[in-house]
């Protein structure tokens, strides 16, 4: 069934299968990708990244049951540009949930 409007965010982008996370997000304009995950492989982000709009991408920390250093820490050492890194830390945040920021 067609839900108009409907946004889904992946948590964790899908943990171990964050592979999968990207063909769905390339294959559902509605679907947001957000890394925090207990486990930080390497190149993990940046693999994301090179796969994925960046702008369907968001920041999450898990921040309950883990340091929020270890996500901050995982999409710092993706060496992404300062543009996409803003992207992600906020900017699209602010943009799929419709906030009344200015920055």
């Amino acid at each position: 069934m067609d839900t108009p409007g409907l946004r889904a965010i992946a948590g964790h982008m899908g943990a171990d299968g964050h592979r999968y996370a990207v063909e769905a997000a390339r294959s559902c304009d509605r679907l947001w990708l957000e890394p925090c995950y207990s486990h930080a492989p390497a190149g993990r982000i940046a693999q994301v990244v090179a796969g994925v709009d960046p702008e369907r991408l968001l920041f999450g920390t898990d921040s309950t049951l883990i340091d929020p250093a270890s996500a901050f820490g995982a999409v710092a050492a993706a060496g992404l540009s300062p543009g996409v890194a803003e992207l992600i830390a906020w900017r699209n945040a602010v943009q799929l949930f419709g906030l009344d920021i200015t920055a």
